[in-house]
């Protein structure tokens, strides 16, 4: 007879289900070497998504009192300092999301990408998009 087949049976109780579950999700995780790593973002990609809500609110609001008080400058400033906050956005972005590419390309091989070209292709997309906007919306209105 099979060695599998004169295994013992026993019955397994609710109880024991939730006692092992629970022994289980208790026990830390492993973490591979580098993980940290990978999760932190830049510090210039940090500094760069604090700024944004600043300059987008703060340039909206100077924007908005340079209409109350009919004054072209003022309105002009607000308008510069919305648009810059808004190519902040795409700069930091772009440039972070082209910096965990290149960390994955050094992890991985070039048999994973190969498998998988659409998601490469598709990710280098985006951050081109991104620096592209930034770029742009930066230089067209400074």
């Amino acid at each position: 007879m099979c060695r599998h087949l004169r295994r013992r049976w026993s019955v397994v109780t609710f109880q024991d289900l939730v006692e092992f579950l629970h022994t289980r999700m208790s026990e830390p995780q492993p973490q591979k070497p580098g993980a940290e790593e990978e999760e932190k973002p830049s510090r210039a990609y940090e500094l760069g998504i604090r700024s944004i809500p600043i300059l987008c609110i703060g340039g909206f609001l100077i924007g908005v009192a340079g209409i109350i008080a009919q004054k072209k400058s003022v309105m002009n400033l607000g308008g510069l300092i919305f648009i810059s906050g808004i190519a902040i956005w795409g700069l930091a972005n772009g440039g972070d999301l082209l910096r965990q590419m290149v960390q994955s390309i050094r992890q991985g091989s070039f048999k994973e990408i190969a498998a998988r070209p659409v998601s490469f292709v598709f990710l280098m997309c985006l951050a081109l998009f991104f620096l592209f906007l930034g770029r742009h919306v930066g230089v067209d209105n400074f």
